[in-house]
């Protein structure tokens, strides 16, 4: 067994193998032990107590440390995660903080997402968050007109069906389906003289 010294002291360097990933384990009393690769400097495996094992990657940028989890060792192997260490060093070599990286993949995806559901929400959904803002506003019998305007219809009734025995649809209801972005005004108008 080799034993693992904490990030910022002496750091045990050996091959990583997998029967070296296997066998490494966190001695008693401590949080957490590292096994650094020679084969590439930047990567390590950490083990908690837990057992659990991660890889992940150390460097300096700008007198600071980074330190970055590339994965667990159930799912990365050995080759690819030196293979990501190498890329994470290469970044780092050029001035690029591999974390700032991630931050904004991770806010362009967040706007990909936020794009998709905008341009994806109906009329529905939207009328939904309106009823929802200002129903703290209005009385009940308000509130139940507004949603009487985008009701379907069809249920049976005695009154208020003009002798057709169901509800009629409120005039709302045929835009309720369409995506609002499809809400334009020659539709409105099309609806409006219907």
């Amino acid at each position: 067994q080799i034993s693992g010294d904490s990030m910022s002291g002496q750091k045990s360097r050996v091959r990583l193998t997998a029967g070296r990933v296997a066998d490494f384990a966190c001695q008693p009393g401590k949080s957490q032990a590292f096994l650094w690769d020679t084969d590439t400097p930047a990567p390590a495996l950490r083990v908690t107590p837990t057992g659990r094992k991660t890889f992940v990657f150390e460097s300096r940028l700008h007198g600071n440390t980074i330190r970055l989890n590339i994965g667990t060792a159930a799912d990365w192997p050995i080759e690819k995660a030196r293979g990501e260490a190498q890329r994470l060093k290469v970044l780092v070599d050029s001035g690029i903080d591999p974390r700032e990286v991630e931050r904004q993949q991770q806010a362009a995806q967040a706007a990909q997402k936020a794009t998709a559901a905008v341009k994806a929400a109906t009329v529905a959904e939207a009328w939904a968050v309106y009823l929802a803002d200002r129903r703290p506003h209005w009385g009940e019998r308000h509130y139940q007109d507004h949603e009487k305007l985008a009701r379907a219809g069809g249920t049976t009734a005695n009154r208020g069906t003009r002798g057709r025995g169901v509800t009629i649809a409120g005039p709302l209801h045929p835009l309720m389906a369409m995506r609002l972005r499809d809400l334009t005004a020659p539709v409105i108008e099309a609806w409006a003289s219907e």
